[in-house]
Parts: C-alpha cells; structure tokens; sequence
C-alpha cells in the first residue's frame, strides 16, 4: 500500500512540475514565443524532478547508506521517481508499478504537448489560451492515461 500512495506522490510531483514549468515557459517565451517555452518548460518540468530523484539516490548509495526493507515512504517515493528516470532503481517488486507510472507520465507530457500546440495554432500563439491548452491537454491525457491503467 505504501508503494502506491508513494506512485501516487510520484504521479501529482510529476505533473505538477510540468504544468508549473509550462506556464513559466510560457510566460517567459512572451507574447512571440509563447508555445515554444510551453514545450521547453514541460519538457523541462517532465524531466528535473526523476533526474533530481537519481541523483539523490546515486549520492545516498555512494555515501554508503543502507537501505533497508522497511524504508520510509519518503524514501520509498523517491526511490520510484528515481526509477521513473532510469531502470537503475527498478527492482522487481516495482517494476510493474514503475511502468505504470512511466506510461503516465508520458502520456501526461503528450497531452501538455498537444494542448499547447493546438491552443497556439487556434488562438495565433496568444499567451493564456496556450497556458490552458497546455494544462487542460495534461490533465485530460493524464486521466485518460488513469483511467486506461485501472480498467484495463
């Protein structure tokens, strides 16, 4: 139970580091770049919180701390956003929930993506029509990304 309230932290970390870095990239690519820094923000909020996670990890194992079967749930989660990043923290106890949350959050930035690609095309590259086409595409590929781990 732990490991999924800890996949669950992973997810909401996730996603709202791409929507925050999203609409900072919008808002600092102005009035003439506003899709383009919606994608780099995203990307860049998709990516820093697992390779921050690995990082950690990497430093905590070469310091020489043990872990242990009971960790805690802080270490628990940033050990899965850890293996979001790389497979060298997927073990076999959390290998199915490591994909599971891969495949979200992909799916996630796929929908920031798509949301502020076609905002900026409707709207002429207007910076709040991209900032809501960007979150509302993450939040409904996010749940659709859910939706298809739980029922299928």
């Amino acid at each position: 139970m732990k490991d999924l309230s800890a996949g669950a932290l992973v997810l909401v970390l996730n996603f709202f580091s791409m929507i925050v870095a999203a609409i900072l990239g919008a808002i600092l690519g102005g009035d003439n770049h506003p899709v383009c820094g919606a994608l780099v923000g995203g990307l860049t909020g998709y990516a820093a919180p697992c390779i921050l996670a690995h990082l950690i990890q990497r430093r905590l194992r070469s310091s020489g701390h043990q872990m242990s079967a009971h960790r805690s749930f802080r270490s628990t989660a940033r050990l899965l956003l850890a293996a979001v990043a790389t497979n060298e923290w997927v073990t076999p106890d959390n290998e199915e929930l490591v994909q599971a949350l891969r495949g979200i959050t992909v799916a996630g930035l796929f929908g920031l993506m798509c949301g502020s690609l076609t905002a900026g095309w409707f709207a002429g590259a207007a910076l709040l029509p991209v900032i809501a086409g960007s979150a509302g595409g993450a939040v409904a590929f996010v749940l659709l990304a859910v939706c298809a781990e739980v029922w299928l």
